[in-house]
């Protein structure tokens, strides 16, 4: 299983800078960068992050957050974005309301299929 998160740019005028700008937010860390022409997969393990600042910083203009979303093609893992920064991430854990059984073979087996699954029972009309 990958554990690789990021985005992948539409080619524009911004890719460069936005690339570098995701490059710098990340130090430390092995920012995997592949361009294939129409697109850039820009990628790492675990996380990535990149602030509005570095990318103004970059690109010599203001930027909205919200233009990063038109130049992204796709992304890998779980994002979460403010006028500020976007971070992309891997799932942490399980949800609170579905837990480990939600998903597994038990979800299906006949305790989902019992009354208690279906809901109350209709009243006659």
């Amino acid at each position: 299983m990958s554990k690789s998160v990021g985005p992948v740019l539409r080619m524009s005028d911004d890719v460069d800078g936005i690339v570098a700008a995701i490059v710098d937010d990340n130090p430390g860390q092995e920012v995997t960068v592949v361009d294939r022409g129409a697109y850039t997969r820009v990628s790492a393990d675990g996380e990535l992050r990149v602030t509005r600042e570095s990318i103004e910083r970059h690109l010599g203009r203001e930027f909205a957050m919200r233009q990063l979303e038109g130049l992204m093609s796709a992304f890998a893992g779980r994002i979460e974005m403010t006028s500020e920064e976007v971070r992309w991430r891997l799932k942490r854990g399980n949800p609170v309301s579905g837990g480990p059984a939600a998903s597994g073979p038990a979800a299906s087996g006949p305790a989902a299929s019992g009354p208690a699954a279906s809901g109350p029972a209709e009243e006659p009309t």
